[in-house]
């Protein structure tokens, strides 16, 4: 992005979250919503290029994997990360 393009949007209200993320490492419900469904292109390029900023600080340009091994299909955490969790529970209640 070109500096002309980023001083024009300087005072977007995408900028100043995306300023504000990467300051505070937070943001309200609504500023996370209003960040995740902006469509102004050029102020969220410069979300991107703070994120790839922030990734390749901690992480450089290596790659992790993390993956998840299950021993059993029964989940008495309910979690959102195993599937088959809440489907179980939803068959166990109503038998």
């Amino acid at each position: 992005m070109n500096q002309k393009s980023k001083k024009e949007h300087k005072e977007n209200k995408i900028f100043l979250l995306t300023k504000q993320l990467h300051r505070n490492q937070t943001l309200s419900d609504e500023e996370f919503t209003e960040l995740l469904e902006s469509q102004d292109e050029i102020a969220l390029e410069h979300l991107y290029e703070t994120a790839r900023e922030v990734q390749k600080q901690y992480y450089g340009n290596k790659i992790y994997v993390r993956g998840l091994i299950e021993f059993t299909n029964y989940c008495r955490n309910n979690c959102f990360t195993v599937e088959y969790g809440a489907i179980i529970k939803r068959y166990s209640d109503t038998g």
